[in-house]
């Protein structure tokens, strides 16, 4: 990777200011997501309820 080479002669900020990459983007690690599904009788409940009562909002239902 051409920033590697250039870390040996060159500061971060000047390469960032080079490239116009921010060094946030560079430094930037994406975390995992732990998303848990609902259960698939809650999500029939939840269907049903709201087409039983259309004027529920999603905080009522």
């Amino acid at each position: 990777m051409i920033v590697n080479d250039l870390k040996q002669s060159m500061s971060m900020r000047e390469i960032s200011l080079i490239s116009g990459i921010p060094l946030s983007e560079y430094y930037y690690v994406p975390r995992s997501r732990n998303v848990t599904r609902l259960d698939p009788n809650i999500r029939e409940m939840i269907k049903r309820i709201a087409s039983e009562r259309p004027t529920y909002g999603y905080r009522r239902v």
